[in-house]
């Protein structure tokens, strides 16, 4: 940045805060500041605004957005009635982020996206029931979080270690990256088995690709405890497999919810994993056996973005056969925004 683009930000920094301490005085209970300029897919340029020091302390706030902001580790924080947090783009540290969780005794909801610097996050108050996490560069985060209800993971896989979310009811996974490499499964294996209690339970396609080398390579033993599994997929040969697995270790699932994705994503597999996908993934359910969960608990199937493709249609003719205690199956198309539930049909109307 040029000395004469310093100067400019410095006086539109004065106005801005100018403008913060009149909303503040105002007793405004909503405050959204993004700073972040990005030209393209990297991250911020320029300089971070320093985010006023009668900030800190604060009464009526009970919603924050700070996004390109430099917070200040070193003050007091008191923003007393703060519920809902939300951080992108801010360099933090395990000091200043267990300022803000001291300093918020009322935080029930926290989303940290692509913010640096922190590498053990203790949630300890029992008010905290909803955290978002993306991590994409920086060191490993250990998470502790005993009473989080509701966690939701993305970005890289490998930066993430849950010691303690036993309290977990809904989590959503959505891991980046092209290569599924032995530390890429390692680290989501472990991740998936630290949140198998869970009764809400979302997986990207990234998952289901993984999750599809796991089942050809080895296949795990433990069960997930979920009764509603969400699931986005394309339904090809590369997670089927990983489909397949879900439904054998989901032993209470009560509701299935498939989310068609037509987009392509990249995968970059082990060679000598190949053969092992040398089937028709048309036909891949035609010979499949029953699961526990399909003879016993599932309810209800609930299908996003059909667009009648063999490999769907063929799913559905699965499950339909399979699902003995199958009360509804809803099917959206990818025009249509809504389904009336009663065109929808069940296993009694089609076999």
């Amino acid at each position: 940045m040029s000395d004469e683009q310093e100067t400019r930000a410095e006086i539109i920094d004065v106005d801005v805060d100018r403008w913060i301490r009149c909303a503040v005085r105002r007793k405004v209970e909503v405050l959204h500041l993004n700073f972040s300029y990005n030209p393209g897919d990297g991250p911020p340029v320029g300089v971070p605004y320093k985010l006023p020091c009668h900030v800190f302390s604060n009464d009526s706030i009970e919603e924050m957005m700070l996004c390109f902001c430099s917070i200040n580790a070193n003050r007091p924080i008191q923003w007393n009635n703060l519920r809902s947090l939300f951080l992108y783009n801010i360099e933090l540290s395990d000091v200043l982020i267990q300022n803000i969780l001291s300093g918020s005794p009322l935080l029930a909801i926290l989303r940290l996206s692509e913010c640096n610097g922190v590498r053990i996050l203790n949630v300890s108050s029992p008010n905290l029931k909803s955290l978002a996490l993306c991590l994409k560069s920086g060191p490993c985060l250990e998470l502790s979080a005993p009473f989080v209800e509701t966690l939701e993971i993305s970005g890289h896989i490998e930066k993430y270690c849950l010691k303690s979310v036993s309290s977990l009811v809904d989590v959503q996974v959505n891991p980046e990256g092209q290569t599924i490499h032995d530390e890429f499964q390692t680290m989501l294996q472990g991740l998936l088995q630290s949140v198998r209690h869970a009764k809400i339970i979302a997986l990207s396609t990234r998952c289901l690709q993984v999750m599809s080398v796991l089942e050809i390579k080895m296949p795990p033993t433990s069960s997930f405890g979920c009764i509603l599994l969400e699931l986005k997929t394309s339904l090809t040969k590369w997670q089927l497999p990983g489909l397949k697995q879900l439904l054998r270790i989901s032993l209470t699932l009560e509701t299935l919810i498939i989310r068609i994705d037509d987009k392509p994503c990249k995968l970059s597999l082990d060679k000598d994993l190949l053969p092992k996908y040398d089937f028709d993934e048309v036909n891949y359910w035609s010979s499949m056996l029953s699961f526990p969960c399909l003879r016993r608990t599932l309810k209800t199937v609930k299908i996003f973005d059909f667009s009648g493709g063999s490999s769907e249609t063929a799913l559905v003719e699965f499950l339909l056969k399979k699902s003995l205690v199958l009360q509804k199956m809803i099917i959206y198309n990818t025009t249509a925004e809504y389904v009336s539930q009663h065109s929808a049909f069940t296993s009694n109307d089609m076999f």
